[in-house]
């Protein structure tokens, strides 16, 4: 007989993203003169140079990673390290490897985002001052800690709205019973302790520290929606002195920028949205989200040429931005007349620069609307880079050679780890010798049904009491592959679950659960057969052996690898100029 448990939970807010903010990363550095000591060639490969620049920021970097100490001989074996680097750099070349799809697909993404960031980067940042009274603010802030509370809310007029109750004398432990799932939230009135610098979303921190004790915010946005704050205490450590100041000048320089960086970029890239206006043909939006509702957004949107070649947004292109920043990061911008349109097929082409996770992260037609904005507002400022000659810049040039050779090496050095032999007795005996080890945890087996709307998940609710789970996830389900698989999605542990596992994991044979909101969509859940824990048999975990063994066994095969290289390919070393390499100094880093 089937139990039916019904749950219908709130918006989990930690799995809502900002879209705009998956198309920047972390800015290039600008280009500064490099002296004649950093030009000095340490070796060569294949006529490619090693410079002292390549050498000093790769070494430092590692002696940070390890915490080792420097030394020559240290030195030495990490020229060695990245003159391998660049053999299978060159190998991959002469393979064929930087003449394939997947490279001019990543050539083109590095160039997208290299032209968006050193834009922004000579526009805004190179000039971005950093004073003293701002890093001093900074000192008391690293050492103040702060207690508070707050309302959330996915929209400005959710955020309005519950603001509005609390100046009408509602109070925040009855508001909290509305607005969070959380079950500790939900029941102490949105509290969350103490917190200290760096511990919060940037925004709700500033928000937070510029209070006292008893005020209460207006709806401050942040990355995941809006808050409501309200500080009930606040504690400054004592003895902050000049000393402590010149300790951490360099530190508290370097959060001061990147804070001032990073809201300067935000801003300016929500008023680009603005600014461009997107315009979308809703019929066309719906059509193409029914398209790909229920998987991620991929690369290939299919070939339908129907819908590939109808309208999909027009928008504002010709928008100039002057590069004025003012003390609040506020950008201007000027919007022209002249428009654009996207067809499908064009947005298709756009989106597949962007990476992976921004195109899984479209989840309903609004995220789809925020997707293609940040799209139109990558083109636009990577066009506006190209006029300005950043393409010609030599950090540019530097840094997209750089990244290219990267995935060069991550992708020959992958290539050449699949490709050493692991033989089966290797694996048996490894199996035979810690058999105790393979352990195939317990599992439950599920089904599911996954629905656009509330409405239609009561509709599955109705259909579930006369018809088999199957039938019904064939029939309703948005999955795609629920028509062939009748929902089935495999089987599953309780650390794969997450935040279900407390539902399905623990439930029992043929119980459904739900309807439960995942993400603005609602779902369903069959519990299937349950397998307990047990030793895993040989062919259950042999492709996991043989990974282990690869891990064990990979650097002896890349250095015979390496060593067999080095006799296809010139190699040039200058040992005697590494010891003169000053690294850079890390001290109140």
């Amino acid at each position: 007989m089937k139990r039916h448990v019904y749950i219908i939970s709130s918006s989990n807010a930690g799995l809502t993203l900002t879209l705009i903010a998956l198309f920047v990363a972390i800015l290039v550095p600008g280009c500064s003169t490099r002296s004649a000591a950093d030009k000095v060639v340490l070796a060569t490969v294949d006529g490619s140079a090693i410079e002292v620049t390549e050498f000093k920021r790769e070494y430092s970097g590692y002696l940070l990673d390890t915490g080792l100490p420097d030394s020559p001989r240290r030195r030495r074996a990490f020229l060695e390290r990245l003159i391998g680097m660049k053999l299978l750099v060159v190998e991959a070349r002469e393979s064929g490897l930087s003449d394939t799809d997947a490279f001019r697909l990543n050539s083109r993404r590095v160039e997208e985002k290299l032209l968006l960031d050193l834009y922004i980067q000579r526009t805004f940042f190179d000039t971005l001052a950093v004073t003293e009274t701002e890093m001093q603010q900074m000192l008391v802030r690293v050492n103040t800690l702060v207690k508070a509370r707050h309302l959330y809310a996915r929209s400005r007029r959710d955020a309005d709205i519950l603001h509005a109750r609390l100046q009408h004398g509602e109070t925040f432990a009855g508001l909290a019973k509305e607005v969070f799932q959380d079950p500790v939230l939900r029941d102490n009135g949105g509290l969350l302790g103490f917190f200290e610098f760096d511990e919060m979303d940037p925004d709700f921190e500033d928000a937070a520290f510029s209070l006292q004790p008893g005020e209460t915010s207006e709806p401050v946005r942040t990355s995941l929606g809006f808050s409501i704050i309200r500080v009930e205490d606040r504690f400054v450590k004592p003895l902050i002195t000049q000393t402590n100041y010149a300790e951490k000048k360099r530190k508290l320089e370097t959060y001061v920028r990147y804070r001032k960086e990073s809201r300067i970029r935000r801003t300016f890239l929500e008023n680009m949205v603005g600014e461009t206006a997107p315009r979308f043909n809703d019929d066309t939006l719906d059509a193409l989200f029914g398209f790909i509702s229920g998987q991620a957004l991929s690369d290939e949107i299919g070939d339908d040429d129907a819908l590939l070649s109808r309208d999909l947004v027009s928008f504002t292109s010709d928008v100039s931005f002057t590069g004025d920043v003012s003390f609040t990061g506020d950008v201007s911008s000027t919007s022209g007349s002249e428009t654009m349109s996207w067809t499908v097929a064009r947005f298709r082409d756009a989106a597949s620069v962007s990476s992976p996770e921004a195109r899984s992260s479209v989840l309903s037609v609004d995220d789809l609307k925020t997707f293609i904005s940040g799209l139109i507002v990558r083109e636009t400022i990577t066009s506006q880079a190209r006029t300005a000659g950043i393409e010609r810049d030599p950090a540019f040039i530097a840094a997209r050679s750089k990244n290219l050779e990267s995935w060069l090496y991550e992708k020959a050095y992958g290539e050449a780890v699949a490709s050493m032999h692991v033989s089966d007795d290797t694996i048996r005996a490894y199996y035979e010798r810690y058999t105790d080890e393979f352990l195939m945890p317990a599992r439950v087996h599920v089904r599911e049904i996954l629905v656009a709307s509330r409405e239609e998940s009561l509709q599955v609710g109705i259909e579930l009491e006369s018809h088999p789970f199957a039938e019904v996830a064939t029939q309703f389900s948005i999955r795609p592959e629920s028509e062939t698989s009748g929902g089935y999605l495999g089987a599953f542990t309780r650390e794969q679950l997450g935040t279900l596992a407390g539902l399905v994991f623990d439930g029992k044979e043929n119980d459904i659960i739900g309807p439960v909101e995942l993400q603005g969509k609602f779902a369903y859940f069959h519990v299937g057969p349950h397998e307990i824990s047990r030793r895993a048999n040989l062919e259950e975990v042999r492709s996991d052996i043989e990974i282990i063994v690869r891990q064990t066994k990979k650097q002896d095969f890349l250095r015979d690898l390496v060593a067999g290289l080095r006799g296809r390919y010139a190699v040039e070393i200058y040992a005697d100029r590494l010891g003169p390499v000053q690294l850079v100094s890390h001290e109140n880093s």
